[in-house]
């Protein structure tokens, strides 16, 4: 079911609907329209998809965001008079203000500084015109159904375009965007007004809403230190002291993390400090998924320096300690990768920040050092962290190994525990579920369609390293053809290399030397095979008659780098190459 409708929002469906919205980008229509009801329920399907898979339709997306009628819609709301669905609003006026910042929201990450430097501060400029819009419908003293409607449908409006902006908010160019403009006093005015309202009215309402995405705009606005310095100077303590008694977890967390920011000196008042750290638990658990993407406007390295602020609070340190899946959690941001060059500074500030918590977590717990010590892809991590970052920012994981025990000791372990892997070379092929060791190996057969063919030497060092990225692959729904060294290889090698399938050579000295990997290399060069080359050999340099047949392509170390970080480079080079029939 994955496949086909990852197959589903390819090809001719995503043609059609890429010229459907940039027709929609200059063609204008009535409100209630089809085209802008059958192309909103496309974007959506593609919205739920992976970014890859999508990606083309970014450009025309921001082609709609940049229209005029994007702005027209703002400049004349209109109630959907025919209302089928919960909003407020005709079909035209959802696709611009919904549909589209919603799918921009989901997939810019890949390129957000180029969009926020674009599209964002196209958005901001719209601001102030938007700003008064909203506020006309705050000074209508009438109270009947229709204005009821009419304000609802401007309140709404409101909301989706403070969602693209807050969106936007996390990119620092157009955070300095508000310090021209008076946006940030009418974002306080407004929260003043509706504060009231929402403490007296218990229910969930489009209000509440609005205040809960206006107060994470400030929270986004207020990592620019300029703009946290205006904020200390506009009573926003007061404010937020208000705003954490609303119940909402959002609203809670972002009114402690102002105070706290704004002053640090009530890190014992925060209200509810177990409430508090289950959010920000909870929040990991969903962000580390895709750690460059925002969740709720707030992103994962974001959270995770407000965390570290909440840990000067002892109640909350306890909290964070006794939680089931806390420093699992955090072990998880400590380790995530970099699936490719894209936002490497981001991912970079999750694992320094993530490594700072579990540094002072260690030292009011030194306890924890046994669960951190048993898990192999975190010590592994630390390690390898420890040899490829600046002097500066490997002092925090230096602490940690300290912590955990002497490093010279920690690193033979970890090569006593490789080796003891490395004895399963020797067993009948069998189903096991360690990374290190192999699972069912399968013999060639035309009948199965395998994906990638690995040649390989048959050091025994290597091997256990090869295992580990073929079990990997295997987890991804990667068919691999993983020969072992026989007096039979060359001839299944030369089976599967006739197929043509993607060739993933795993480069070594041992390699370099063997007859065996020398033919299997040139026949699948010979044969047009794609080639990918990964380094699993310590210090070795490409030359000879491999530098001769590899030329220019690229190599993925997996001895410098870290295993996660190089192995999801892979599969990123895996998805460039077009299967064979």
């Amino acid at each position: 079911k994955k496949n086909v409708k990852h197959v589903f929002v390819r090809g001719a469906f995503l043609d059609k609907l890429i010229r459907d919205i940039k027709h929609l980008a200059t063609s204008s229509y009535a409100a209630n329209e089809q085209r802008y009801k059958d192309a909103a329920q496309q974007i959506r399907v593609c919205s739920n998809e992976e970014t890859n898979a999508v990606q083309p339709l970014l450009n025309p997306v921001i082609t709609c965001l940049t229209s005029n009628d994007y702005l027209n819609v703002y400049k004349k709301i209109i109630v959907n008079e025919i209302k089928i669905t919960k909003s407020y609003l005709p079909a035209k006026h959802l696709f611009f203000m919904r549909d589209c910042p919603a799918f921009i929201i989901q997939h810019d990450f890949k390129r957000q500084d180029e969009v926020a430097a674009s599209l964002g501060i196209e958005i901001l400029k719209k601001a102030e015109f938007i700003f008064q819009q909203n506020a006309s419908y705050q000074n209508e003293n009438q109270d009947n159904k229709k204005t009821r409607s009419i304000r609802n449908a401007r309140i709404e409006a409101f909301l989706y375009y403070i969602k693209l902006l807050t969106h936007f908010s996390m990119a620092p160019c157009v955070r300095r965007g508000f310090l021209e403009n008076t946006l940030i006093d009418e974002i306080i005015r407004i929260l003043e007004s509706e504060t009231a309202y929402n403490l007296i009215d218990k229910t969930v309402n489009i209000k509440r809403l609005l205040v809960m995405q206006l107060i994470i705009l400030l929270y986004n606005l207020a990592f620019n230190k300029q703009i946290l310095s205006l904020l200390m100077n506009k009573n926003i303590i007061n404010l937020c002291l208000r705003l954490r008694l609303i119940k909402n977890e959002m609203i809670q967390y972002i009114s402690e993390a102002l105070i706290i920011r704004l002053k640090p000196t009530r890190i014992d008042g925060i209200v509810n400090p177990q409430s508090l750290t289950k959010f920000c638990m909870e929040y990991l658990e969903i962000s580390v998924k895709e750690p460059r993407r925002s969740y709720q406007g707030i992103k994962l390295n974001s959270m995770l320096r407000v965390l570290e602020i909440f840990l000067g609070n002892d109640l909350v340190q306890k909290a964070v300690i006794e939680e089931k899946e806390g420093l699992l959690n955090l072990v998880k941001c400590a380790c995530v990768v970099s699936v490719d060059n894209a936002n490497w500074n981001t991912i970079k500030k999750i694992r320094l920040f993530s490594l700072k918590i579990i540094w002072k977590l260690l030292s009011v717990a030194p306890a924890l050092s046994k669960k951190l010590k048993s898990n192999d892809k975190f010590v592994d991590h630390l390690l390898t962290f420890v040899d490829v970052v600046s002097p500066k920012e490997k002092k925090i994981p230096s602490r940690i190994i300290w912590k955990l025990g002497d490093e010279e000791t920690i690193r033979l372990e970890q090569v006593e525990k490789k080796k003891q892997l490395g004895k399963d070379d020797h067993r009948d092929d069998t189903d096991v579920t360690s990374d290190n060791q192999l699972s069912s190996i399968e013999p060639w057969d035309d009948s199965v369609p395998f994906d990638i063919i690995m040649s390989f030497s048959d050091d025994s060092s290597e091997k256990s390293l090869c295992r580990k990225i073929y079990n990997q692959l295997k987890k991804s729904e990667k068919k691999v053809y993983f020969e072992q060294q026989g007096k039979h290889r060359l001839e299944s090698m030369k089976k599967a290399i006739m197929k043509n399938k993607l060739f993933l050579i795993c480069l070594s000295t041992k390699y370099r030397t063997s007859k065996t990997c020398m033919a299997e290399i040139e026949l699948a060069f010979r044969k047009g095979c794609p080639i990918i080359p990964i380094i699993v050999g310590k210090n070795f340099k490409l030359k000879g008659w491999l530098n001769h047949l590899i030329g220019k392509r690229e190599t993925i170390d997996f001895k410098q780098n870290i295993f996660d970080d190089a192995f999801a480079q892979l599969i990123t080079e895996i998805n460039k190459i077009k299967p064979s029939d």
